[in-house]
């Protein structure tokens, strides 16, 4: 058990602080109601937790919400490497939880960090008010009384300043010291965060606040920080979105101090995540942004999962092109739905190197392209007779393409675009992807720049249309500010995506190299659309929040 634990804790403390992944699940934005409490509970092993104080707590809950007559839902999400003691050593509070069906405490496994809790707390929830409470930092509950009223009536944020004037804070005489200490440093902290990035702000950690579902579904989505920082990341979209904000006085409540141990390691990390989030603000991470994007989606017919994926994002409006593989046996998966799509454009996705019989094999892209290159003479009649195969092979599932580009890329091959040509304009087919993008120069995909720069020569002679490209790589995947940035700087370009809602392409009889990662595409995508304040309710309009 003692080994557990420590290989429990070696993990959490070797874990990243920063958010590497999209939402491995999304949450619910229309039909909510009523109030959600999200509650990080920490269960680390340098605090202890008094069971009795949070059991106190959770009971002024529930006598707050029947005072009120709300609908609510109390999410208690632990993380820490104690996480899973909750039920084993603290039976009063699993008695309490049991007894009680609005307070619910949700098992999300391991998360390191607060503020790791707090998304997976955000993206169960229902509500339409949203009330981030943080047991560490006990406040009144008049408090959230205000800025609840607030929020449903005109705010999208309502911060718990500790700050201003009307503020207030109970603490015993011994602990004035550390107190006034604490206040002084995050006083310094306050003024560096106010003269980078130009705003007002006195409580930029406060970590007691209500957000409206629109708007928490802006700043969740643009989560970078995993720790206490993630607030300096709220606090910055508030100003940028220019977001009705409201600052309260607080009256807080210290009972005990933090070790010496854990402040120096709280002062080091709020500074160091203060230059990164600067850097990432200085890039536009954090800029409001807006879908113009000509998405294109390839490799459908590749798989179920490749489809569903695809359809998926073309009914959100997301992806706009989509390039069909004639030779694959799911072509005509859900395809007749595709086709009914409004504004979705339909092209052929050449394949020469996935399951192709004779004279080609089933080669892989490097390979083929060597072939292709030494043996182009015997191998140009077989191109052009694949290319008019796939080209009737749509026809008769009712797909006229409009544009065309090639599994792999493999229209870049030198000559083949020339060797084609004449059978392009015959169908008609004028718009052809020539995916250069500088930024591949220096990865593994650099080839594709190269071929691209030997071929434009030949789309010129041949007067084909191309659009500039963005080709997203992974890391861009991984973190939806940078992907939301990077769209916003190829206004226009034609970014392209290999998404699908399952990873099933590893099950296919010949493989393909781009797998798992197809999902993760498809997740960040997905994200695309829920953008939080393009849901923001109506100040107008009131919440349903009576049970």
């Amino acid at each position: 058990m003692k080994e557990d634990f420590a290989d429990l804790k070696k993990k959490i403390e070797s874990s990243s602080r920063f958010l590497t992944h999209p939402w491995a699940r999304f949450p619910k934005i229309e039909s909510t109601k009523g109030i959600s409490v999200l509650c990080p509970l920490s269960l680390t092993s340098d605090l202890n937790v008094d069971e009795e104080s949070v059991l106190e707590k959770l009971r002024n809950w529930k006598a707050f919400f029947e005072d009120q007559s709300l609908a609510f839902e109390f999410l208690l999400v632990p993380y820490g490497e104690n996480w899973g003691d909750l039920s084993a050593n603290f039976s009063k509070i699993s008695e309490f939880l049991k007894e009680n069906s609005s307070f619910l405490i949700k098992d999300c496994g391991v998360l390191a960090f607060r503020a790791d809790a707090l998304r997976e707390a955000f993206l169960l929830s229902s509500g339409e008010v949203l009330v981030c409470v943080d047991f560490e930092q006990p406040c009144d509950l008049s408090f959230f009384r205000s800025a609840i009223l607030h929020v449903i009536r005109e705010y999208d944020f309502v911060r718990g300043n500790r700050r201003i004037p009307g503020a207030r804070f109970r603490t015993p005489v011994r602990l004035l010291p550390f107190a006034y200490k604490r206040y002084a440093l995050s006083s310094f902290y306050n003024r560096l965060v106010r003269n980078l990035f130009r705003f007002e702000i006195r409580d930029v950690h406060s970590t007691n606040y209500v957000l409206s579902r629109g708007f928490a579904l802006e700043v969740f989505s643009l989560q970078y920080l995993r720790d206490m920082s993630f607030e300096l990341e709220l606090a910055i979209v508030a100003k940028l979105r220019e977001i009705p904000c409201l600052d309260l006085p607080l009256r807080y409540f210290l009972n005990k101090e933090k070790s010496k141990k854990r402040l120096f390691k709280e002062s080091f990390l709020l500074l160091k995540n203060l230059l990164i989030v600067f850097c990432r603000y200085f890039r536009g991470y954090y800029d409001s942004f807006s879908l113009n994007n000509a998405i294109s989606a390839d490799d459908w017919g590749l798989t179920s999962g490749v489809n569903g994926g695809i359809l998926a994002l073309a009914k959100q409006g997301v992806v706009k092109r989509v390039a069909l593989m004639a030779t694959e046996e799911f072509l005509e998966e859900g395809l007749e739905e595709l086709k009914a799509l409004p504004g979705v454009e339909l092209g052929l996705h050449f394949n020469l190197t996935h399951g192709i019989g004779q004279p080609f094999g089933h080669r892989g892209p490097l390979s083929f392209l060597f072939y292709w290159m030494k043996n182009r003479a015997s191998l140009r009649q077989g191109v052009r007779a694949e290319f008019e195969k796939q080209i009737l092979r749509l026809n008769q599932v009712g797909v006229r393409p409009v544009y065309m580009d090639a599994h792999h890329h493999m229209h870049l091959a030198p000559g083949l675009i020339d060797d084609i040509g004449d059978l392009l304009k015959k169908h008609h087919i004028r718009d052809v992807r020539l995916p250069y993008d500088p930024t591949l120069l220096f990865t593994s995909k650099f080839i594709i720049n190269l071929l691209s720069l030997w071929a434009r020569n030949s789309f010129d002679r041949l007067k084909l249309r191309s659009r500039k490209c963005f080709y997203p790589l992974k890391k861009d995947f991984l973190d939806q500010a940078r992907l939301r940035a990077r769209l916003s700087r190829t206004e226009g370009y034609e970014v392209i995506v290999h998404p699908a809602n399952k990873d099933d392409v590893r099950h296919l009889k010949y493989k393909d190299s781009y797998s798992a990662d197809r999902v993760l595409e498809y997740q960040a995508l997905t994200m695309l659309n829920l953008r939080g304040l393009k849901a923001t309710k109506s100040h107008n309009q009131k919440p349903d929040l009576n049970p």
